[in-house]
């Protein structure tokens, strides 16, 4: 009785922990894939600025 008492404490610590760890992989994928829209929008700026000074000296 005892061991399956510390097999489910085991199983439930070791769950838990898997859980939280696909938790933090998502928020950190969610953080890179922020930083690579925002990185995108400013790389398009600037794509677009030169294009507007390229066509005023043409």
């Amino acid at each position: 009785m005892a061991k399956q008492i510390n097999e489910n404490k085991y199983s439930f610590v070791k769950y838990n922990y898997f859980k939280k760890e696909r938790e933090a992989q998502d928020i950190e994928l969610k953080f890179r894939d922020s930083e690579l829209k925002a990185e995108k929008e400013k790389l398009n700026k600037i794509i677009y600025q030169s294009i507007v000074v390229i066509g005023f000296r043409i």
